[in-house]
């Protein structure tokens, strides 16, 4: 089932049955594991818990940030050239499960439509600045496996494009790998999901995570 909604978090559609709050979102789960370089799982919590979560006013995006949706075109349009795909917008999708779908959604970056006109996966673009990653971060590899799990798909590209940096307006294309990853159940079923359904329990009981 897709949802295509107006904001990120609607705030027609609550996390919890009983009370006021959002579905955890791919961009979340890195955080709720510990995986976050930047930011504690009691911050995200104190967010998701304040009464400013829904405020619209635009965030201040760091340099990298910048950097990385300004190369994202240029990087979905190689793609299609490498592969012979075509892509669609990601839009905001949540499970069929009844179980999850009041708890988790997903925005992949594209979905991937096939020769024949059928979406078949999902596509997910990483621009670092300097060093592209041996193999898959694990922050990125939970997040895409949410989005796998919630968009029923059974994989995701996941392409690494360099540019260079000090050039941003040249476009330079330094450095490239993809990895297709495939849906893990038995990662999700036995490690993603019961951490983010931890996480979810101490929301519905309006209480910080204990760390």
């Amino acid at each position: 089932m897709e949802h295509i909604l107006t904001e990120r978090y609607s705030v027609q559609h609550s996390l919890l049955r009983k009370g006021n709050g959002f579905r955890v979102g791919s961009s979340d789960v890195p955080v709720i594991l510990g995986l976050s370089k930047y930011i504690p799982t009691n911050a995200l919590y104190d967010h998701m818990t304040s009464p400013y979560r829904n405020d619209t006013t635009p965030k201040q995006q760091t340099p990298p940030m910048l950097h990385g949706l300004l190369c994202e075109p240029w990087s979905a349009s190689l793609y299609c050239q490498m592969t012979g795909n075509t892509l669609q917008p990601g839009n905001y999708f949540t499970s069929r499960d009844p179980l999850y779908s009041e708890l988790f959604g997903s925005t992949p970056d594209r979905k991937v439509i096939n020769k024949k006109g059928q979406w078949e996966g999902i596509l997910e673009i990483y621009n670092p600045i300097r060093n592209i990653p041996i193999g898959i971060p694990p922050d990125w590899l939970s997040r895409i496996q949410l989005q796998l799990f919630v968009s029923e798909k059974a994989w995701c590209d996941f392409l690494v494009t360099r540019y260079d940096f000090d050039n941003p307006n040249e476009f330079q294309l330094l450095d490239l790998a993809m990895t297709r990853v495939f849906l893990s159940r038995k990662y999700c079923e036995e490690y993603l999901l019961p951490r983010l359904l931890h996480f979810s329990m101490f929301l519905q009981r309006k209480q910080r995570p204990s760390l």
